[in-house]
């Protein structure tokens, strides 16, 4: 085979440009191989032989999604080895454990990079790679991924060496959409973790054993265990959050947050330990960590100037927004109000979360739910199908109206839960446009009465 200059690397024909080479996943179709070599694609890696293709070297590979991920590594300079990386893993949290961690990094004095999958899928191995590669001209020496078992099943992090690992566990079940078995999956990123890395397995989830015999890392473990090497007591948890006392073999560290609930223990611990995998120093660390009063749209606290309090998350199925409710119920003082829509999936899904609902608030307002696609009637009717007592939920499709009637009802003490249909945007805004009305009304009754 003759020997070509990559430039390049693309598995998409629109995005081939002129040198680089293009390299045919297992859905790709035939035709699109040439159509890569039409846009300047200077060789082709593929399962089989494409019979459209000529003039171009051909590759035959058993695995070409494994294919793409170590090309890529080769064709962007194997960026891994120059930004220190740690992969976080987890059924629960991982999003929010990578935010905090990299801002404890930053506060240790890292210059940080974060790929996270809170806007969708993460990059495929080719972006990845890409990605990495700007971090490191950037400057950056450290880099928090966000490994999903969907991402790790999928090969996405094909051609990656991560330095450190942290597995924060298997919760409830454990299931993830599109996953026959996430732990296996999740396996896969401390199988290839290096003798001289490390891996940070949460002890108070059962798996951590399965996990640690997976593993040539060097282990160390987390949680509210006594056994565990990073070990968190809770000092105080209420709506204004956590104070924690954590011992770890290089010290002690008192940590106080506004982050509310024991999931945010699990994932300040666990940021934590993003950083001591790599070096970084623990006050620091845990200074950074602290300091973020808020992690979006994860049992994110909305200020109001109420005596009410009003959460937000993202909770996407019933497993989610279970944990969600177990994690707040306990500190609610008064009454519990939700605001939830049905998930994307139908019928059971939709009927689990009523019922999740119903079990834990004191009142329940059903509103349209994030598919845009279908009638937000239709959707909510095979919702409602999951209460025992209908009569005693509202019902209201405008979920800016329903936001406002959870609002309207709350009294001191009580706690109103938002379950966001996307990123959480629309809910925030209608927080704030309703107590911005609230404090209009109160000044114009008072410019009224001085007149």
């Amino acid at each position: 085979m003759p020997s070509v200059a990559v430039t390049g690397v693309a598995c998409e024909p629109a995005e081939v440009r002129p040198g680089d080479l293009y390299i045919a996943l297992r859905d790709g179709r035939e035709e699109a191989a040439a159509v890569a070599v039409e846009r300047g694609a200077i060789a082709v890696v593929s399962e089989g032989r494409p019979a459209a293709v000529s003039g171009v070297p051909v590759m035959v590979v058993p695995d070409a999604v494994r294919a793409l991920g170590h090309a890529a590594a080769r064709v962007f300079g194997t960026p891994a080895r120059g930004v220190q990386t740690c992969g976080v893993t987890g059924t629960s949290g991982a999003s929010a454990v990578a935010r905090l961690a990299v801002a404890g990094l930053e506060e240790a004095g890292y210059e940080s990079g974060l790929v996270s999958r809170a806007q969708g899928r993460g990059p495929t191995s080719h972006r990845l790679q890409r990605r990495l590669s700007v971090l490191r001209q950037a400057g950056a020496n450290a880099c928090v991924l966000e490994a999903s078992s969907r991402d790790l099943a999928d090969g996405r992090f094909e051609g990656m060496a991560f330095d450190s690992g942290v597995f924060l566990g298997l919760r409830r079940g454990g299931t993830e959409r599109g996953v026959a078995d996430p732990l296996d999956a999740k396996m896969d990123l401390f199988r290839g973790l290096a003798p001289n890395s490390v891996a940070a397995l949460n002890r108070d989830d059962p798996a951590w054993e399965l996990m640690a015999e997976e593993t040539r890392a060097k282990v160390i473990t987390f949680g509210t265990d006594p056994q565990a090497h990073v070990r968190a007591r809770v000092c105080r948890m209420d709506l204004d959050g956590v104070a924690l006392d954590v011992r770890t073999p290089v010290g002690t560290v008192a940590m106080e947050s506004s982050l509310v609930g024991p999931d945010h223990v699990v994932n300040m611990v666990g940021a934590l330990c993003v950083g001591l995998t790599l070096g970084a120093d623990l006050d620091e660390m845990a200074r950074g960590i602290t300091r973020q009063r808020r992690v979006p749209n994860v049992l994110e606290a909305v200020p109001v100037p109420s005596p009410y309090s009003v959460f937000l998350d993202g909770a996407r199925d019933p497993r989610e927004f279970t944990e969600v409710l177990l994690s707040l119920r306990p500190l609610v003082r008064g009454r519990l109000f939700v605001v939830v829509g049905p998930p994307e999936d139908h019928d059971a899904e939709r009927r689990a979360m009523a019922a999740a609902a119903e079990r834990a608030a004191d009142a329940v307002v059903v509103t349209r739910g994030p598919r845009t696609s279908e009638n937000p009637m239709a959707a909510i009717g095979q919702m409602m199908r999951g209460f025992q007592r209908p009569c005693r939920v509202l019902l209201e499709p405008s979920r800016r109206r329903a936001v406002e009637a959870a609002l309207e009802h709350a009294a001191p003490q009580d706690v109103v839960l938002l379950i966001s249909a996307g990123d959480g945007a629309l809910e925030r805004r209608a927080v704030r446009d309703w107590f911005l009305e609230d404090l209009e009304a109160e000044a114009h009754g008072a410019s009224v009465e001085e007149r």
